[in-house]
């Protein structure tokens, strides 16, 4: 027996499934977002032991990106080995390491707090891969996509 929503998703017209699940992967993805920039709107001035030539807040930009952009190189293989039943847990893990990430920005002192950074961008690079593994392999995975980008 199956529950009342997934029996009416089941059942609903290709246009009004692809509304619902786009608004719920849009949603689940731009929940993300909550750890990804949190720092943005901090004020940084003068900051003890840094004495490199670029801004402090742009080296935490920088770090952040780079394991961003890490992070899609090694998702390639993770995200395709973690089953489907384990895309729920796997997000919260990485939505969890990337929480410890910011805890530990928050307790490091810089300069070093800027690798803490990077590794809060790590987990969050692989979010957007399986969010959209729900979507892949349906009739309306474009628009899915399509929304999902959206954000």
């Amino acid at each position: 027996m199956t529950s009342g929503p997934r029996r009416w998703l089941e059942h609903a017209h290709p246009l009004a499934f692809a509304l619902f699940a786009g608004l719920a992967g849009f949603c689940a993805y731009f929940s993300m977002y909550a750890f990804r920039k949190p720092f943005a709107a901090a004020t940084f001035g003068v900051v003890e032991g840094w004495s490199f030539a670029i801004d402090y807040k742009i080296a935490l930009v920088l770090a952040q990106v780079i394991g961003y952009a890490l992070s899609k190189f090694i998702g390639v293989k993770v995200i395709s080995e973690i089953a489907p039943a384990r895309r729920g847990a796997a997000i919260l893990g990485l939505i969890g390491a990337s929480w410890l990430a910011l805890l530990a920005f928050a307790v490091v002192p810089a300069p070093w707090n800027v690798l803490a950074l990077f590794l809060n961008g790590l987990p969050l690079g692989m979010i957007w891969g399986l969010v959209f593994g729900y979507m892949e392999g349906r009739r309306t995975s474009e628009v899915l996509g399509a929304i999902l980008c959206a954000s």
